[in-house]
C-alpha cells in the first residue's frame, strides 16, 4: 500500500522589524530542529486565503533576511527565513483580511495578533487619537505616532499580551507605524497641504526640513498631548533639613490629586510622566540638576532655587501646563524701616529747640512686624528671599533686607556719635532724621513715618485755651490740630508747611496762631511783627479775615504807590502785629523789611517762590524770622522741586542742596515711579508738612463734587484749521535747530489749543464768534447748552480759560446771554476790582455767570455762589484746574458742585487729557513733565495728528470746502 504523504498546511506568519511587517509561509510539516518554512510565502497561494492576500503577496519582492522565531523542542528559537517586507498601505489591506472569522485557515496567530492591533489602531486614529512628531534618523523625518495618554497605554499592555513573543516597547512601534500609515492614508484626499503635513501624509517620502529644536518641540507637544487627562502638581514643601521638597502630585481624570506613589497604578501612568518630567525640567532648567528623593520621583533642591520657581520658574511651568501649589502662608512681604519719634515731655514754657524732641526711635518691619537685631541679622546672613519670619516662612526681598539693616546700623551710628558730641541743636532729633533720610544708605529702602501730627511738641497746656476770647471763628477739629501742630514747631524753631486743600481755612489757622501768641504775652510785652507775604489779589482778603475773626490784631497793609518811605515804613511795622504785603513788594523795598526783625514770615499761595533763581524767592530768604511758614493748597504744582523749594524757604539749608534732592528722589520718582523712594520723601517731608484734603475722613463735610469731560468736536472749520496747523508744525519741528526744536513743538501745542478753542483766537482776526447764527467752534456751542441747563435751574456758572484775550472775545457774548455785564477777572485787573466783582457776583441777584482766566481766578477766591464750573480749556496740569474748581467746592458751599472739562475728541487734547488721567494716582507726589518736547517725529505726529475716525475729522476730509487759511500770515498776527 503506498505511503500518502500528509500534505502540507500552508499559513502565513508575521513579525514587525527594521520598521515594516515582514510575512513569511509555514508548511506545517515541522522538524524537530526547524521551524520548517517555505522557500516562498508565495506558496499560501495553495491554501484556502484570499485571491486578494495571494496577489498583494506575489507582487513584493523575496528577500532571505526575515527573522521568524518558532517553537524548537518546547524551546522558541530564531532563525533567518524567506520572507517578503510589506509597505504599509499593503500590510494594511493584508491585515484587514486576516481580521475576518475563517482567516485561521490562511493566517498564523501572530499575524491575526497583528490584525486585530492594527484595527484597534485604525479605530484610534478615526477618533484623532494621534499627533505628529520629528525625529532624526540620518536626516529629519515626521511620523505619526498614537497618542500616550493613559487609556491607550493601558491598551497597548492588554494587546501586547496578544504577541507573547516581542516586547512591549516592539508592540508599541508596530502601533505607530499603522498609525502613521492610516493617518497618512485619510489624510491623502487633501489636494494640497503644508510641506511638513505632507511629509505626514506622503507614502514614498516623509523627510522635512526640520531641525533639532523643532524634534524637542514635536516630542514635548506628544507628550503634552498624550497627558491631556493626565495632570500633573509640583506642591512645595518646607525643609526638615537643607534641601527643600517639590512633590509630584498626579491627578488622573477626575479623579483626585495623589502623589504619584499613592497612585493604584504608578507604572501604567509612568511613561507619560516620565515625559511630562522632562518638559518641566526644559521649562525650569533648576529641576534638571535636582536630587530626585529617594525611592521616588519628587525633586530636592535648595532654597535659591525654590526662590527662583517662585519668581520665574512657576509661570515657565504653568505655561507647560504644570500647576506649582505653594504653602499657603507664602505672600510676599515688604520690608520695611519705620520711624518713630520719642517727643520728650515739655515742663516748662521755655522756648524750645530741635535737640528737645527727643530721639527718633528706628525699627525694621518685615511683612508689618517689627523685627529684633538678632532676627534682622538672621534673615540677613540667609542671603535668601525665603525666610524664617516667627516660626513662618515668608518671602522677603533679601537684597531689601540687607539695605534695611545697613541704613539702620548707620542711623544707629549717627546717633550714638551724637550723643557723645557737644554739637548744637541742629544735629539732633529731626536734624539728624533728615540727615538719614537724605544719607547714601537710605537709596533703596523704603522709609515709612506716622502722621505728621504725630512729631506736634506736646505742650504743659491745651495751647487752645490761650487763644482769646475776642477770635471770632470757631475753629472745626481739623483746625484746631493745625493750630496746634504750628505752636508746636514754632515753639521748636522749625518751619512749617500747611497744606491744606483750597478752601479748608489756612488763613484762619495763623490767625488763630498768631492771636494765640500774642496773647501769651503780657500787656506791657509787644512781640515781633509776623509779615504775610501773599499774591497781590489776596491781600486783600488777608486783611478782610483778620478784621473778621481777630479785630485784636494790629494790621499793616505795605503796598502800593501811596506807600510810607522805608524810615517811617519800619517804624510803623514794629508797632504792628501783621504786616501784609506782596511779592513784588518785596523786591523792591528789600531794605525796609530787612530793617524789621520779623517774628513770623508767612508766604501764602507759597509755590510762587518754587524757582529759587527769582528775585521774590532770594529776597525772602534774606529776610530773617524766628518762624517761617508756607501755605499752599499745591505743595507740589509741577515737579518735586518744588516741595524741596518750599521745604527750604521753612527751614533753609535741611532738606541739603537741589543737586542732591534731585538724584536722591526726583529723578527716581519722576522718571521710573519708584515707590520705596516715593515712600522716603513723604516720611522725609512728614515731620514738617501737614497736609489735609477735602476727602479726608472728618475734615469737612462739603457737598459732592461730579466732574464730566465733555466732548466738544471741531467744526469742521475748526478741523480743516487744525489740520494744517499740524502740518506748519511738523514743518517747523523739522526745519528747526536742536536749540528750537523744544520752542517748536511748544509754540505748534499752543496753536493747536487756541484752534480748539475758536478759530477767531488762533486767527487773531476780529472776526466774529458765529457765522450766520451757527457756531464756528465746537466748545462755545458746548458751553452755550451748559449755561442754558444752569439759567434754566436758576443757578450760577464760573467760566475759566487760560487765554485773557480769549476771555475778551467771549465777554460780549455771555454779557448777551446773561441779560447784564459779565464780570471779567483777568490778570489786569485791581485788587479793588476783584473784590468788588466777587461780591457782586456773590449776591444773589448778582450776575450768573463769572468768567476768569485761569491764572488770575484759580487762587484766593470764594465763588461759593456758583455751583457749576466749566473749563474752557486744559491747562494740561490737574492740580492748576482743582485749585481753580477749589473756589466754588469749598466751605460755604451747599450744593452739589458740577465740573465740566471741554475736550476736543480726535485731537491733542484728547490723548494728553488720557495722559493725565492715568497719572491721577500720582499727583499728590508729582505730575512730572509729560515729556512732549522729547518725542520723536514720529511719535509727536501721532500725538497731535487729527484722528480720522473722530466725527469732526470726517467733516473736515469729506465735506469741508473751506479753504486752507494763511498760515503764515496768520502767525504774524497772532498774539
Amino acid at each position: 500500500m503506498p505511503v500518502v504523504k500528509p500534505r502540507p498546511s500552508y499559513r502565513l506568519r508575521g513579525v514587525f522589524g527594521k520598521g515594516a511587517l515582514a510575512v513569511w509561509c509555514e508548511t506545517g510539516l515541522r522538524r524537530p530542529d526547524s521551524v520548517a518554512p517555505v522557500a516562498d510565502p508565495s506558496a499560501i497561494s495553495g491554501s484556502s486565503a484570499p485571491a486578494r492576500v495571494v496577489e498583494i503577496i506575489e507582487g513584493i519582492r523575496l528577500v532571505h533576511k526575515v527573522e521568524a522565531r518558532g517553537p524548537v523542542k518546547g524551546v522558541w528559537r530564531l532563525a533567518k527565513v524567506p520572507g517578503k517586507y510589506l509597505r504599509a498601505e499593503s500590510a494594511l489591506e493584508l491585515l484587514d483580511h486576516a481580521t475576518a472569522e475563517d482567516a485561521d485557515r490562511w493566517a498564523g496567530p501572530d499575524l491575526r495578533a497583528f490584525a486585530q492591533i492594527a484595527a484597534g489602531v485604525r479605530e484610534l486614529v478615526s477618533q484623532a487619537q494621534v499627533v505628529p512628531v520629528v525625529s532624526y534618523e540620518d536626516e529629519f523625518v515626521a511620523r505619526w505616532e498614537l497618542l500616550r495618554s493613559p487609556e491607550i497605554l493601558s491598551w497597548l499592555g492588554s494587546v501586547s499580551r496578544l504577541l507573547s513573543t516581542m516586547e512591549h516597547d516592539e508592540v508599541a512601534a508596530f502601533a505607530d507605524w499603522i498609525a502613521d500609515a492610516e493617518t497618512r492614508r485619510r489624510l491623502s484626499m487633501r489636494p494640497s497641504m503644508p510641506s511638513f503635513i505632507k511629509a505626514l501624509v506622503d507614502t514614498t517620502d516623509n523627510a522635512v526640513a526640520g531641525s533639532h529644536s523643532m524634534v524637542a518641540r514635536s516630542r514635548d507637544f506628544a507628550t503634552q498631548a498624550g497627558a491631556a487627562n493626565i495632570h500633573v502638581v509640583f506642591r512645595v514643601l518646607e525643609p526638615t533639613e537643607e534641601l527643600w521638597r517639590i512633590q509630584v502630585l498626579v491627578r488622573l481624570g477626575a479623579d483626585g490629586i495623589r502623589p504619584f506613589d499613592a497612585l493604584d497604578d504608578p507604572e501604567l501612568v509612568a511613561p507619560v510622566l516620565v515625559g511630562i518630567l522632562d518638559t518641566a525640567k526644559i521649562a525650569f532648567p533648576a529641576l534638571a540638576e535636582a536630587e530626585t528623593a529617594p525611592g521616588g520621583v519628587d525633586f530636592l533642591v535648595p532654597a535659591e532655587s525654590i526662590v527662583e520657581l517662585v519668581e520665574r520658574g512657576a509661570a515657565a511651568l504653568q505655561e507647560r501646563g504644570i500647576e506649582v501649589l505653594l504653602p499657603r502662608a507664602w505672600t510676599r512681604v515688604r520690608t520695611e524701616v519705620r520711624a518713630t519719634p520719642t517727643v520728650a515731655a515739655v515742663e516748662s514754657e521755655a522756648r524750645l529747640g530741635v535737640q528737645q524732641l527727643g530721639e527718633v526711635r528706628w525699627e525694621v518691619l518685615v511683612g508689618g512686624e517689627p523685627v529684633d537685631e538678632v532676627e534682622l541679622q538672621k534673615m540677613v546672613a540667609a542671603s535668601s528671599d525665603l525666610v524664617q519670619l516667627r516660626g513662618r516662612w515668608v518671602r522677603a526681598d533679601s537684597e531689601a533686607l540687607r539695605r534695611a539693616s545697613a541704613f539702620l546700623e548707620k542711623a544707629r551710628g549717627r546717633a550714638e556719635e551724637d550723643k557723645n558730641s557737644d554739637g548744637d541743636g541742629t544735629q539732633h532729633a529731626l536734624g539728624e532724621f533728615v540727615t538719614n533720610m537724605l544719607s547714601p544708605e537710605a537709596e533703596g529702602v523704603a522709609i515709612t513715618a506716622p502722621d505728621t501730627l504725630e512729631w506736634k511738641i506736646p505742650e504743659p497746656k491745651d495751647v487752645l485755651g490761650d487763644i482769646p476770647s475776642s477770635f471770632r471763628a470757631t475753629l472745626r477739629d481739623y483746625q484746631a490740630d493745625g493750630v496746634r501742630w504750628l505752636a508746636g514747631m514754632a515753639a521748636a524753631g522749625l518751619g512749617a508747611v500747611l497744606a491744606d486743600d483750597m478752601g479748608l481755612g489756612k488763613t484762619v489757622q495763623v490767625l488763630a496762631l498768631e492771636s494765640l501768641e500774642r496773647n501769651r504775652l503780657s500787656r506791657d510785652t509787644r512781640a515781633r511783627p509776623s509779615l504775610v507775604v501773599a499774591p497781590l489779589s489776596l491781600v486783600r482778603n488777608w486783611q478782610l479775615e483778620a478784621l473778621k475773626f481777630a479785630p485784636d490784631l494790629e494790621v499793616m497793609i505795605h503796598h502800593g504807590p501811596e506807600r510810607a518811605d522805608t524810615t517811617t515804613a519800619s517804624e510803623a511795622m514794629r508797632h504792628s502785629d501783621v504786616v501784609l504785603t506782596t511779592y513784588g513788594t518785596i523786591v523792591r523795598d528789600l531794605a525796609t523789611f530787612e530793617a524789621v526783625s520779623f517774628q513770623r514770615i508767612v508766604i501764602d499761595e507759597a509755590q510762587t517762590v518754587k524757582n529759587v533763581d527769582t528775585q521774590a524767592a532770594k529776597s525772602l530768604r534774606r529776610l530773617p524770622a524766628r518762624h517761617r511758614v508756607a501755605l499752599t493748597g499745591t505743595p507740589v504744582e509741577n515737579r518735586l522741586e518744588d516741595m524741596r523749594a518750599i521745604l527750604d524757604f521753612c527751614n533753609p539749608g535741611m532738606f541739603g542742596s537741589a543737586e542732591v534732592f534731585r538724584s536722591r528722589f526726583s529723578t527716581p520718582i519722576e522718571t521710573s515711579a519708584d515707590t520705596d523712594t516715593a515712600s522716603r520723601l513723604v516720611a522725609l517731608a512728614a515731620p514738617f508738612l501737614l497736609r489735609r484734603t477735602k476727602s479726608d475722613p472728618g475734615i469737612v463735610e462739603l457737598p459732592a463734587k461730579l466732574e464730566h469731560r465733555v466732548d466738544s468736536y471741531l467744526t469742521s472749520e475748526q478741523a480743516a484749521l487744525y489740520t494744517a496747523v499740524v502740518k506748519n508744525m511738523m514743518e517747523d519741528v523739522k526745519d528747526a535747530s536742536d536749540g528750537g526744536r523744544k520752542g517748536a513743538i511748544l509754540s505748534g501745542l499752543t496753536a493747536l489749543k487756541q484752534v480748539c478753542d475758536h478759530p477767531a483766537l488762533y486767527a487773531a482776526d476780529g472776526s466774529a464768534l458765529l457765522r450766520g447764527g451757527e457756531h464756528r467752534s465746537g466748545k462755545l456751542e458746548a458751553l452755550d447748552e451748559i449755561l442754558t441747563t444752569a439759567g434754566d435751574a436758576g443757578e450760577k456758572v464760573l467760566v475759566f480759560t487760560q487765554y485773557r484775550t480769549f476771555g475778551e472775545m467771549i465777554l460780549p457774548f455771555l454779557g448777551r446771554r446773561a441779560g447784564e455785564p459779565i464780570p471779567f477777572l483777568s490778570g489786569t485787573s485791581s485788587a479793588k476790582e476783584r473784590a468788588r466783582m466777587v461780591e457782586r457776583f456773590q449776591d444773589p441777584d448778582g450776575p450768573p455767570i463769572f468768567l476768569a482766566s485761569l491764572r488770575a481766578g484759580g487762587t484766593g477766591l470764594t465763588l461759593t455762589a456758583a455751583n457749576h464750573v466749566v473749563h474752557l480749556d486744559r491747562w494740561w496740569n490737574p492740580a492748576v484746574e482743582d485749585q481753580a474748581t477749589d473756589r466754588v467746592h469749598r466751605i460755604g458751599q451747599e450744593r452739589d458742585v458740577n465740573v465740566y472739562t471741554l475736550v476736543a475728541p480726535g485731537t491733542v487734547e484728547e490723548r494728553i487729557a488720557d495722559v493725565l488721567d492715568h497719572k491721577q494716582g500720582l499727583q499728590e507726589i508729582t505730575v512730572g513733565s509729560l515729556g512732549v518736547t522729547a518725542l520723536s517725529d514720529d511719535a509727536l505726529m501721532d500725538l497731535v495728528a487729527l484722528r480720522e475716525d473722530s466725527e469732526s475729522a470726517r467733516d473736515a476730509f469729506l465735506q469741508s470746502t473751506t479753504p486752507q487759511p494763511p498760515l503764515k500770515a496768520q502767525r504774524k498776527a497772532r498774539r
